[in-house]
C-alpha cells in the first residue's frame, strides 16, 4: 500500500465477509458534551427533530463525576495568621525530628564500622600474640635454658660424682624438656640411703638436685638381724648389730626386705598401723629414753625404759592414759635413778611399782646416751661431787693452818715484848 502523506487519515479497513458492522461509527464524537449526550446518528435510527432536551443551568451541563477540591487548596484560602503559625511550627518540628533520625542513623552507622575495626584489631592482636607465643617456645625449647651447672645440695652422704650415670641429664640439654618429676623418681631407687630426692630447674642455666639423707626413726629386732628404717619408712641398713640411741622393735616380720625398699612393701598393713599409733603416743607423752618396744603381742605390749625398767601396758586400749602415768612415776620419784624393776599398768585404775622384780629384756641397747637421769649420771654427779667435797676439806684445812700459825707469831711477839 502507497503511504499516505502527513496529516491524511487512511482509508479504512474493509470489514472481512460476514464480520458484523460495528456499533459507534468511527466518526464519534472522543469528548463529552451535554449537546451530545443524547444525541443519536441517523444511521442508527435518530430522530432528525431538532429539539432536544437540553440542561437549563449550567452546573447541569457537566456529565460525570465532579472534580474532587483539595484540602490544601480549602486551607489556603481560608487559613489565618494563627493557623500559619501552627503550620510553621509543625514544619519546624517535622523538620528536627527529620534531623535527630538522620542524627542517630549516622551515629549508629559509625558505631557499626568501630565495632568492625575493632573487631578486625582483635584478630590482627590474637594472630600477633600466637606468633610471639611459638616464636617464644620455639627459641626456649632450643637456644635458651640449656644446662650448664648441676649442683647437689642437702647431703651429707652423696656428692655430684655419685650421681653419674644415675642423673638423666648432663650440660647442653634444655631445661624444658626435662621431665623433673621421672629424674627425681630414678634418683631415689638408685640412692639407697637417701629418704627424699627432689631434680629443680633454677633458670635460667642450673639444675639442682636436692638430697635428703635417711635419719634412723627405728630398728625391726628379726632373725639377728637389726633392720634400720628412715622417718619415711625406708630400710637404710641391715646388719647384725644395733644402732645407739634408736629405738629397737621387737615382733614384726620384716621378710624379704632390702636396703632400699619401704616398709609398706615388708611388712602387713595391722603391723604398720600398730607401729604408727605406739611412736606418735609416745612422742605425744614426751616419755624418753625408751630403748626397745615389744609388739610380739598386741595384748601384751611391752616398753622398755633405759633398760632397766621394764613397763607393762597390756593391750593400746587408752594408751596415751597409760603412758602420762608412767611418767608421772619417774617425775614423782617413785623409782630411783640406780634402781631396776617393772611398772605393771595394764589396767589404767591400777598401777603397780615393783623395784625388787628381776628384768627379763632379751635385748640390750648398748652405746645409747640417755635424755633423763640414768645411774651412769648419778655415779657421774657423786664422783664430781666427791671431788668438790676433798678440795673444799683441803682449802678448809689449809685455811686452819694459816689461822694457827698467824696466832703463834702474836703469842711469842707478845711474849718478847
Amino acid at each position: 500500500m502507497v503511504p499516505t502523506k502527513k496529516g491524511k487519515r487512511k482509508p479504512a479497513k474493509k470489514p472481512a465477509a460476514g464480520s458484523r458492522k460495528p456499533s459507534v461509527s468511527p466518526k464519534s464524537i472522543p469528548f463529552s458534551d451535554p449537546f451530545y449526550d443524547n444525541y443519536t446518528p441517523r444511521s442508527l435510527g435518530g430522530s432528525t427533530s431538532p429539539q432536544r432536551n437540553a440542561p437549563q443551568r449550567r452546573g447541569e451541563m457537566l456529565s460525570g463525576p465532579t472534580r474532587p477540591v483539595s484540602q490544601n487548596t480549602k486551607n489556603k484560602r481560608g487559613r489565618t495568621p494563627a493557623s500559619r503559625k501552627t503550620a510553621k511550627k509543625a514544619a519546624l518540628a517535622q523538620q528536627k525530628r527529620q534531623q535527630q533520625l538522620r542524627q542517630e542513623q549516622i551515629a549508629k552507622t559509625q558505631r557499626r564500622r568501630r565495632k568492625k575495626r575493632k573487631r578486625n584489631y582483635t584478630l590482627y592482636y590474637i594472630i600477633l600474640a600466637v606468633f610471639l607465643i611459638v616464636a617464644g617456645v620455639t627459641l626456649s625449647l632450643t637456644v635458651f635454658f640449656n644446662i650448664e651447672t648441676i649442683e647437689v645440695t642437702g647431703s651429707s652422704i652423696y656428692t655430684l660424682a655419685d650421681l653419674d650415670g644415675v642423673l638423666d641429664a648432663k650440660p647442653g640439654d634444655n631445661l624444658l624438656r626435662l621431665n623433673t618429676k621421672a629424674l627425681s623418681e630414678t634418683v631415689l631407687q638408685s640412692l639407697k640411703k637417701a629418704d627424699r630426692v627432689e631434680v629443680k630447674r633454677v633458670f635460667p642455666t642450673t639444675l639442682l638436685v636436692e638430697i635428703e639423707d635417711g635419719v634412723p626413726k627405728i630398728q625391726l629386732y628379726y632373725e639377728n638381724q637389726y633392720y634400720t628404717l628412715s622417718q619415711r619408712g625406708r630400710v637404710l641398713d641391715i646388719a647384725s648389730e644395733s644402732v645407739p640411741n634408736v629405738p629397737i622393735v621387737i615382733g614384726p616380720k620384716p621378710d624379704g626386705a632390702q636396703i632400699g625398699s619401704y616398709v609398706d612393701l615388708i611388712l602387713e598393713n595391722e603391723e604398720r598401723d600398730w607401729l604408727n599409733i605406739l611412736f606418735k603416743e609416745l612422742e605425744a607423752s614426751g616419755l624418753n629414753d625408751i630403748s626397745v618396744v615389744d609388739i610380739s603381742s598386741t595384748i601384751s605390749l611391752k616398753l622398755y625404759y633405759q633398760n632397766r625398767i621394764e613397763i607393762k601396758l597390756g593391750s593400746f586400749s587408752e594408751l596415751d592414759t597409760k603412758l602420762q602415768m608412767v611418767k608421772a612415776v619417774f617425775q614423782n620419784g617413785d623409782i630411783g635413778i640406780e634402781e631396776s624393776g617393772t611398772i605393771d599398768i595394764t589396767d589404767p585404775d591400777k598401777m603397780y611399782v615393783d623395784s625388787d622384780a628381776e628384768l627379763d629384756l632379751a635385748i640390750d641397747a648398748e652405746g645409747w646416751t640417755w635424755i633423763d637421769p640414768s645411774p651412769d649420771t648419778a655415779g657421774a654427779d657423786g664422783e664430781e661431787g666427791a671431788s668438790a667435797g676433798q678440795e673444799e676439806g683441803d682449802s678448809t684445812s689449809s685455811e686452819e693452818e694459816n689461822s694457827t700459825s698467824s696466832q703463834g707469831e702474836s703469842s711469842s711477839e707478845e711474849n718478847s715484848s
